[in-house]
């Protein structure tokens, strides 16, 4: 008895000691800090360099948040707030409406400016920012580019259908966008084509770009493609669902980067050759939601992804690590402040802070949803909330 008196007194400091080990002497991670009461949310949050959070909800509004879970402002349009919030260099808020607006807010939230981009079709695409200042964004059949003041600057109509695929912006400034025509494009500056691909309908699936300028995106059939920057293809991998939503994040392995998103039920992770390295069970058939990859140091980094009501943490080896319930399914894509704490929206109608031990994004080519807390869509935007 006195033996095993002694052993639980050595397993109760082992555990105390993994903790600290795992989860530091501060917060805990997996455990709700707040959650701020707005409105059904599908827009994934942007953290702005003073820390404040934006985000748009189905009811019309952008709200930004401070990082204490009070609102400072909001603002409202007269459509639901699908696109998710890009903020440019000077602190403007650039996000579409579906009242068929971009807008521009500043950031005290009075309006800079406002664009219609169409009279009988929503905004959903999401805005990426140009080096030199130029916003991106698609709307119908049409894609746009448009001066920082709010004049156009140039429309490409693409073959048909609508866009809902959000833009990313590579090293040389080219443009590129999935369309439900079944297309991913590749726009010059200037706005005339530089190539196009045949891939499939891409849904809510947006491009990410790999450290190579490889590019990969998602259709409406559950199949990722990975293109090479020339417009050729690479490869292309079937996840045997009926469609991939989410956007892929980019990591790095060991042999190399690795491509994580979401489809039919799954997070999946794939080597730079396109093979499947393990997926992981997270109980959502529809997911908008894109992964997250966050890091506490370059050794030690966690992948999050909403999939039906919860946030998940997975090990970059596919093994759970935290998750955390919100009760309504998640299709906004989290996010992470410079504290660590981790923000995602909920159809619950709340916007979720919930306590991590990582430090910031992950340092690789693409590690979230439009690339960086700005949401800028751009490679020329440097991780970490530095511009």
């Amino acid at each position: 008895m006195k033996t095993s008196g002694k052993n639980t007194i050595f397993a109760l400091i082992f555990m105390i000691t993994l903790s600290s080990m795992i989860f530091g002497t501060g917060k805990i991670a997996g455990t709700l800090e707040w959650k701020c009461n707005i409105g059904p949310i599908f827009s994934s949050p942007a953290v702005a360099k003073d820390g404040t959070i934006y985000v748009g909800d189905l009811e019309g509004y952008l709200y930004a948040i401070n990082t204490n879970g009070k609102v400072k402002w909001s603002y409202k349009t007269q459509g639901a707030i699908f696109s998710s919030p890009a903020i440019g260099k000077n602190g403007t808020i650039y996000f579409g409406s579906d009242d068929g607006f971009l807008y521009a807010l500043n950031p005290n939230g009075m309006l800079k400016w406002r664009y219609l981009l169409s009279i009988n079709e929503y905004v959903k695409s999401s805005p990426a920012i140009g080096k030199d200042g130029t916003i991106y964004v698609g709307c119908g059949n049409n894609f746009y580019a448009l001066n920082p003041n709010g004049t156009l600057k140039w429309i490409f109509k693409t073959s048909g259908s609508y866009i809902l695929s959000s833009p990313a912006i590579g090293k040389n400034n080219t443009i590129y966008f999935g369309s439900n025509d079944g297309y991913l494009y590749a726009i010059n500056p200037n706005g005339t084509l530089k190539w196009r691909l045949k891939v499939g309908k891409a849904y809510f699936s947006s491009p990410a770009i790999g450290e190579n300028s490889m590019i990969y995106i998602g259709n409406s059939k559950g199949t990722l493609y990975a293109v090479n920057p020339n417009g050729t293809l690479k490869w292309e991998f079937s996840s045997g669902s009926e469609h991939i939503c989410s956007s892929a994040a980019i990591g790095l392995g060991p042999f190399g980067e690795k491509i994580y998103f979401s489809s039919g039920g799954y997070l999946y992770a794939l080597s730079s050759n396109g093979k499947l390295e393990w997926k992981y069970e997270v109980f959502s058939d529809y997911f908008p939601s894109s992964p997250l990859i966050v890091e506490k140091n370059k050794w030690e980094r966690t992948v999050l992804v909403g999939g039906g009501t919860i946030l998940w943490a997975i090990t970059p080896f596919g093994l759970w690590k935290w998750s955390y319930d919100t009760q309504m399914d998640i299709y906004s894509s989290p996010t992470i402040g410079s504290d660590g704490t981790i923000y995602v929206g909920s159809m619950s109608g709340y916007l979720y802070a919930i306590n991590s031990t990582n430090k910031d994004l992950a340092n690789s080519a693409w590690p979230k949803f439009h690339h960086d807390n700005f949401n800028s869509g751009s490679v020329l935007t440097k991780i970490g909330g530095v511009r």
